[in-house]
């Protein structure tokens, strides 16, 4: 049985663009590491509010959780296995999606200012992802055969 090598990320096709992908990572951070340390008030607002079905809330938010730190081996372009690169660049596009979805839930329960920014850091959150994405290029590198 063979070990899982892991391997360097591609080069960019236009490393003037990186700072793009560098802006998305440091929103990933820091909206992670503020959940992260949140996360008790988080937990208690969902289910104080019964936020997505109160439970399956909180399963969303630790989801969500870690996606953001999955996320970071891609963005950060480290040197990793194939699947590890490609599950951290699925995890770089969820994150946004459920910081939306958490936005959404907050705004039709609570409302309010935090409902607002919550909006506005998700949908930035979204157009970095699909701009970081796009420069800094899908892992589709093909697996070798097994003989």
């Amino acid at each position: 049985m063979k070990k899982i090598t892991a391997l360097p990320a591609s080069k960019l096709r236009k490393p003037h663009h990186y700072v793009v992908v560098l802006c998305y990572t440091s929103l990933v951070v820091l909206v992670t590491t503020y959940g992260l340390f949140k996360f008790d008030d988080i937990t208690d607002t969902i289910l104080g509010y019964g936020i997505g079905g109160g439970t399956w809330g909180v399963v969303v938010a630790v989801l969500v959780a870690g996606a953001g730190v999955f996320s970071l081996p891609y963005l950060l372009r480290m040197t990793v296995s194939p699947l590890m690169r490609a599950m951290s660049f699925l995890c770089a596009l969820m994150a946004p999606v459920g910081w939306l979805l958490g936005a959404w839930w907050l705004e039709l329960y609570s409302g309010g200012t935090e409902a607002s920014v919550a909006m506005i850091i998700s949908y930035l959150g979204i157009i970095l992802a699909v701009v970081s994405v796009w420069i800094a290029g899908m892992p589709l590198r093909p697996l070798k055969k097994r003989r």
